[in-house]
């Protein structure tokens, strides 16, 4: 997996950046859950928006070292080169409710929470 840590026309991130763009995602692994178990290992994950249309994900780690470890890591994600990982360049709740209007199919990881604890109830 090559990592493009300048997304965007060699614009730099935004200082200490927390967010992470993911694209290429095969549908079958694009969701929280096959996401959040490759992303963990590298930190504390706040959240993950997944556009199943798109094929990409953002990924919001709590620090900018966690973020930081997973786009330096050389491990292929969820076992597929071709799944590039850069920094995000916006608020990803922001773009995915954006991208969201466009009829692709969105979920986070704090919706999927919430709707586990709506069904245990």
């Amino acid at each position: 997996r090559k990592n493009n840590n300048n997304q965007g026309g060699g614009r730099m991130p935004p200082p200490n950046p927390t967010n992470l763009f993911v694209e290429n995602i095969p549908n079958p692994i694009n969701n929280t859950n096959s996401l959040s178990r490759h992303f963990k290992r590298f930190g504390e994950i706040i959240n993950i928006y997944v556009d199943q249309k798109n094929t990409k994900a953002y990924v919001q780690f709590k620090t900018h070292d966690q973020a930081k470890r997973a786009i330096s890591s050389p491990a292929a994600v969820c076992g597929n080169r071709f799944i590039k990982v850069k920094w995000a360049w916006r608020n990803p709740s922001t773009r995915m409710s954006e991208q969201g209007k466009g009829g692709g199919r969105t979920t986070s990881l704090q919706q999927q929470q919430q709707q586990q604890q709506q069904q245990q109830n």
